[in-house]
């Protein structure tokens, strides 16, 4: 009988018990990592996807047409009212830039600037932006990501028209900017009474209860 035969046999099945014990010990500590990878994408999905970690860390404060806001930009360049509209009655910043944010159940109220606005997307629920023309017509943009759904990253709100904007999604919010050209200043933003706007659209009465 060959001894050294069985001897062989046994040392391979010990180095393959031992080999499959290095196997399962390094799966269980590639599972526990991304376990723990997981987990920590987990919970800072969960953080960030509260509209209360935005608004601390942007330090942001509440806006008179609704949501939260806070100016970020104000060019240092100033066009002299001669090159402006006559609607402005002196000399604006270049333009100004805002970040803001709407949460489910707030809206951004009718309201009209002099100036040109864009808004752009960045983050969380879609964003249905309603215009009134000064001819009174009105347009309904969608913000967002989507760009299947006819969502656009950006929309852009002609100065003097009236317009308010509203989330899309339930228990959610959104966080995007607002560029305005000329710069904004307080004085140029109307923010309109519900029934003033009933009076002149009155078309468009299911929207202006709402947003108005």
């Amino acid at each position: 009988m060959d001894f050294n035969k069985f001897s062989n046999s046994g040392l391979i099945l010990q180095e393959h018990f031992i080999l499959f014990a290095i196997y399962q010990h390094l799966q269980a500590t590639v599972n526990q990592y991304f376990c723990y990878i997981y987990s920590v994408m987990f919970i800072k999905t969960l953080i960030m996807d509260n509209a209360e970690y935005w608004i601390q860390h942007l330090q942001l404060i509440p806006h008179p047409e609704g949501g939260f806001y806070r100016e970020i930009y104000r060019s240092n360049i100033e066009a002299d009212k001669k090159g402006l509209h006559y609607t402005f009655n002196g000399p604006r910043r270049l333009c100004t830039s805002i970040y803001y944010l709407l949460r489910s159940g707030e809206f951004s109220r009718f309201h009209r600037l002099r100036s040109d606005e864009i808004w752009y997307y960045h983050y969380g629920s879609s964003i249905k932006i309603v215009i009134i023309d000064q001819e009174g017509h009105k347009h309904v943009k969608i913000l967002g990501q989507r760009a299947e759904k006819a969502e656009h990253l950006q929309v852009f709100v002609p100065g003097g028209a009236i317009f308010g904007a509203e989330l899309l999604n339930n228990n959610s919010f959104s966080i995007m900017s607002c560029l305005v050209s000329p710069g904004f200043e307080f004085e140029d933003f109307e923010l309109f009474e519900k029934e003033d706007l009933l009076q002149a659209y009155p078309k468009h009465a299911d929207i202006i209860e709402k947003l108005g």
